[in-house]
């Protein structure tokens, strides 16, 4: 009996997880393109995301390194 509420307690916090990540990403992109107003807008979809992505580049650069240098 203790393995069924143990396995619904776990399905329950990974289901959680996922419906907060889902909108944590969607919140970002609309934070991004609020406060930055990138020439290319973010949507929940990530293929454009990360260090492809001019302002996302920009902010996951270390800041020892000039993310506008091309060098």
């Amino acid at each position: 009996m203790t393995a069924i509420y143990f396995s619904l307690l776990t399905r329950g916090a990974t289901e959680a997880r996922g419906d907060d990540i889902g909108n944590i990403k969607k919140a970002i992109a609309h934070w991004i393109n609020k406060m930055y107003s990138p020439s290319q807008a973010l949507d929940a979809d990530k293929t454009n995301r990360g260090l492809q992505h001019d302002t996302t580049g920009l902010l996951l650069c270390p800041i020892e390194h000039d993310w506008k240098d091309l060098e």
